[in-house]
């Protein structure tokens, strides 16, 4: 259902294959020029809703129940 979430946790590490064992430099506004920058800016505006209400702990089930229920916008 959600198989772009797995191409977005990939892709966090640039073209090629992730590799576990290399550090990665935090890249803040990465996700604003990236192929998938809508499923980016959904997933974190479900973390920015939870902050609001205080809500320090998402499950993934949490997570995808909001993505279901929101509208996708470009």
């Amino acid at each position: 259902m959600y198989g772009w979430l797995t191409e977005l946790r990939s892709s966090a590490r640039g073209p090629g294959k992730p590799r576990a064992d290399v550090p990665v430099a935090a890249q803040p506004f990465n996700h604003l020029g990236v192929p998938h920058a809508g499923h980016y800016r959904r997933l974190l505006r479900v973390f920015a809703r939870a902050k609001e209400r205080f809500i320090v702990h998402l499950r993934p089930e949490d997570v995808a129940a909001e993505l279901r229920s929101t509208p996708m916008t470009s």
